[in-house]
């Protein structure tokens, strides 16, 4: 055979033998691509990310700070109503009369001893006071006390407030609707979602991850939580989302209390382990709150 035939063989040989290669590579990756698709796509269709809320939810009225802000509205009363007028800032006029600073006249109201202990705070740096400022951020936004277990004295208008709360952003209506939320929160939350969601994303490739990203860009909120858990779930370890979790059904606890779902010894029965858990899981202030924002950030998309 004449060298310039062979040589046209080995050139046809071999550039069949690279489109070969070539098609092998572009089925290698799609199905690596296919393979990442489907398991990123199935662990996102089996996380099912309850609909409870993480944003802030609207304020619940605040009772009167000053003697300012307590015209039209009636001080509550301490042990006598010239004392509770006084420590309002105002001037007892007798027969439950009370006249503020501003010259305005209201009418003082009787309370009972329930009311009357939602109006005091914890004690600063007791154990309960630590588990209050874990959701004090959230009640201060909302511009409550964050010194209050409920946020507010549970005077009527308050503890209507806090039902409406509870109604609108959290969907309970009720003591037993309260009770599974709290369940759910504490033994599952977002943080089971983000755990099973992170076992799949940590055990593919760099590759099938990209491929997986690509498959993912035309539903932006499955991608934004895909590469959250990928950031985050190696580095967080054990604890996963806990804080986010943990945070909010202590807050839930206290608007629980507010609306009357709890009593108070209910409610610091239900907060007190939550606060030890997370003092257990987390060594500062900072982790905590770092923990919670990954969470919310999980959650939000």
């Amino acid at each position: 055979m004449p060298v310039d035939a062979r040589q046209k063989e080995r050139t046809t040989s071999q550039s069949t033998v690279e489109r070969i290669d070539r098609i092998v590579l572009m089925r290698q990756a799609l199905v690596l691509r296919i393979s990442g698709v489907l398991l990123l796509v199935a662990a996102l269709g089996s996380c099912s990310v309850r609909g409870d809320p993480g944003k802030p939810p609207p304020p619940v009225i605040v009772p009167p700070a000053n003697a300012a802000d307590m015209a039209g509205k009636s001080p509550l009363l301490d042990n006598g109503a010239a004392a509770a007028c006084s420590n309002g800032g105002g001037t007892y006029l007798g027969d439950l009369q009370c006249q503020t600073a501003d010259g305005s006249i209201v009418r003082m109201r009787l309370v009972n001893a329930a009311t009357r202990d939602s109006a005091t705070p914890a004690h600063p740096g007791s154990p309960h006071a630590w588990a209050r400022a874990t959701t004090a951020s959230m009640f201060e936004y909302n511009k409550t006390s964050s010194t209050l277990l409920g946020g507010a004295v549970t005077i009527p208008e308050n503890v209507q407030g806090g039902k409406e709360l509870l109604s609108e952003w959290w969907r309970v209506s009720s003591r037993d609707q309260l009770l599974e939320m709290l369940g759910w929160l504490q033994f599952e939350g977002h943080r089971a979602a983000f755990e099973q969601l992170g076992r799949q994303v940590d055990a593919m490739s760099e590759k099938e991850f990209k491929a997986a990203e690509a498959a993912l860009l035309e539903d932006p909120e499955q991608l934004y939580r895909a590469q959250i858990v990928r950031q985050y779930h190696h580095t967080l370890g054990q604890p996963g989302i806990l804080a986010w979790d943990l945070i909010r059904y202590i807050a839930l606890c206290r608007w629980g209390y507010l609306a009357g779902y709890l009593s108070q010894t209910e409610a610091w029965d239900h907060i007190m382990p939550a606060a030890l858990r997370l003092q257990e899981a987390f060594g500062s202030w900072e982790d905590l709150q770092k923990d919670y924002l990954i969470g919310r950030e999980f959650w939000s998309r």
